[in-house]
């Protein structure tokens, strides 16, 4: 039954990020306990941050004509939900397979700052 409910997180570009906050903010304080209670209050403060950060990164995949693909996001959040502490790189952070661009350059430039 979570299956399904998870699938439904992830089916617009919009659930995918929502559901990729919340699961980092919960496996960061999970994985890294002491440096997210340094940095954060609670959960509530990580969320809203993530969500600031997501922003950001959705007005940079509209720049880049980007196309979200809810099968592999919703992969992407499983493996993420299922990897142990140790295992939760930079694979995690690589949206690539996720967004489909038409513009990989403004998307690449946009994300750099420029």
């Amino acid at each position: 039954m979570l299956l399904p409910l998870l699938l439904s997180c992830a089916s617009t570009s919009e659930g995918f990020w929502a559901q990729a906050g919340s699961l980092s903010c919960s496996r960061y304080e999970e994985c890294e306990k002491s440096g997210f209670e340094d940095q954060y209050d609670d959960q509530a403060e990580c969320r809203e941050e993530y969500a600031d950060y997501a922003a950001d990164v959705m007005d940079c995949l509209d720049e880049g004509d980007c196309e979200y693909d809810p099968d592999d996001g919703a992969d992407l959040l499983a493996d993420y939900r299922k990897a142990d502490c140790n295992d939760r790189g930079d694979e995690f952070n690589d949206i690539t397979d996720v967004y489909k661009c038409d513009d990989e350059i403004s998307f690449g430039l946009c994300i750099a700052g420029f």
